[in-house]
């Protein structure tokens, strides 16, 4: 679990949305249970059964987990993110096709990348 990289993760609102939803699963919440204190706290009973903790805590690894990887962690270049992938709703994506060098090696030329840049203005406009 050393080598995940959270801060990323925490600061992104669907990892929570995840957790969240794994631990009201794991109570069997109802919507019923938020219209009293006396209801929730009856339903707060419900984590001194340890096969319910058993329960979240294997169901929190496999969320965490990436499948992509082998053990519990973050592949090397999730590890080297600082922000989350996209950080904002308008922003904009654009794939380029790549080419092959004399030694096998990809990359994108430079009319590709010229036309992606001219993309990008008409879009942002």
């Amino acid at each position: 679990m050393k080598k995940i990289n959270w801060k990323v993760r925490l600061k992104n609102s669907y990892f929570w949305f995840g957790l969240i939803a794994i631990v009201l699963a794991a109570v069997d919440a109802k919507p019923e249970m938020f219209t009293s204190w006396a209801i929730l706290v009856g339903q707060g009973k419900l984590f001194s059964n340890p096969f319910a903790w058993g329960c979240v805590i294997i169901a929190v690894v496999g969320y965490i987990n990436d499948p992509t990887t082998q053990g519990i962690t973050d592949s090397k270049q999730a590890l080297t993110y600082k922000y989350e992938l996209c950080r904002n709703d308008n922003s904009i994506g654009v794939e380029m096709c790549s080419e092959k060098d004399n030694n096998e090696q990809y990359y994108i030329n430079q009319t590709t990348q010229n036309r992606a840049v001219q993309l990008i203005r008409v879009l942002m406009k």
